[in-house]
């Protein structure tokens, strides 16, 4: 890309796409295994880190592409690893009191309340 603003852009969509996906994970799963999905993003984002930290080093073309070029990069990673630590130490979310209830009891319910309340 050869404005620098594009891709901003693209690295901002695609951390706002990976913390939309742990977010989801985070509120479908229960802890514990929310936590494991959280701990394999976070390896990833170490890994993926690691890889980027090589090819900057040893990769002769992304040498020369300088500290700015370097830093949009472990900026992406920093950026993954941040979500996935505050999905990891984040507490969940219960679900509301008459979520679980069937629908019938939630009704039965419901009217139990008005009714104490007319009186």
């Amino acid at each position: 890309m050869k404005t620098w603003w594009k891709g901003t852009l693209v690295i901002f969509a695609v951390l706002f796409l990976l913390m939309l996906l742990q977010d989801a994970v985070d509120r479908k799963l229960v802890k514990k295994r929310a936590n494991s999905f959280q701990v394999l993003a976070l390896a990833a984002a170490i890994v993926g880190m690691y890889f980027t930290y090589r090819d900057f080093q040893y990769y002769y073309a992304h040498k020369l592409l300088r500290e700015k070029f370097h830093l949009g990069g472990y900026l992406f990673w920093i950026g993954w690893i941040g979500i996935s630590l505050f999905f990891l130490f984040s507490k969940q979310q219960l679900p509301a009191a008459n979520e679980n209830l069937p629908t019938e009891a939630t009704d039965k319910l419901e009217n139990q309340q008005r009714a104490n309340k007319a009186d």
